[in-house]
């Protein structure tokens, strides 16, 4: 029978590989992202 503290590492291990997997999405989604931008630059007279 499962004690209480290897269901709890059970639960444990799970939530780290979810995470890990949900970081990875993460990055995945913004890693290869068009960083250019245009950018204007007026001179202003005082």
């Amino acid at each position: 029978m499962n004690t209480v503290l290897s269901r709890t590492n059970s639960l444990f291990a799970f939530s780290l590989s979810v995470m890990a997997a949900l970081t990875f999405g993460c990055f995945i989604t913004t890693a290869f992202k068009d960083r250019r931008v245009t950018v204007r630059v007026f001179k202003v007279m005082l």
